[in-house]
């Protein structure tokens, strides 16, 4: 929304805007100019891309949605910002190592120039992505405890 000129927080409010990080900020009082950006979404399961589509289409929000693994990603621009949410395998009890190694890879060697933003249960899966992953704040996310890490491009 932000990036098609929109404010997020017109008629609703969002949980982050409790998160501790943020401190006393509040949402800002006109609106951010739109941004010439290419926005693209992806995920390698169906049914979460569908759900996604549905936030998406029920904010107003325009994104080019693929159906894709995270090791078959690449970068549909020479600079931006990569935000993810790789899964934390706390809901089926899988090891979710093997997640974080592919999306490092593909950050690592596609997105170089690019920064990144994304959720971890844990630190030890954030340095599978990035050796210099620093976690931002560490928050509850659907019940569970995860941290927001930054890679700097």
């Amino acid at each position: 929304m932000l990036a098609q000129g929109r404010s997020p927080f017109v008629g609703r409010s969002l949980a982050c805007a409790t998160w501790p990080a943020l401190g006393r900020w509040r949402p800002p009082s006109t609106p951010p100019r739109p941004l010439d950006l290419p926005l693209v979404g992806s995920d390698h399961e169906p049914r979460a891309l569908d759900a996604a589509r549905e936030q998406a289409r029920a904010a107003g929000v325009t994104i080019d949605w693929k159906l894709k693994d995270v090791a078959d990603i690449h970068p549909p621009a020479q600079s931006g910002l990569l935000v993810a949410n790789p899964p934390y395998g706390h809901r089926l009890g899988q090891d979710v190592r093997g997640v974080y190694d592919a999306f490092g890879f593909s950050l690592r060697e596609r997105f170089v120039g690019w920064r990144a933003l994304f959720l971890a249960p844990a630190e030890d899966l954030a340095r599978r992505v990035h050796r210099d992953a620093h976690c931002l704040t560490i928050f509850s996310n659907g019940g569970l405890r995860v941290g927001l890490f930054a890679v700097e491009g």
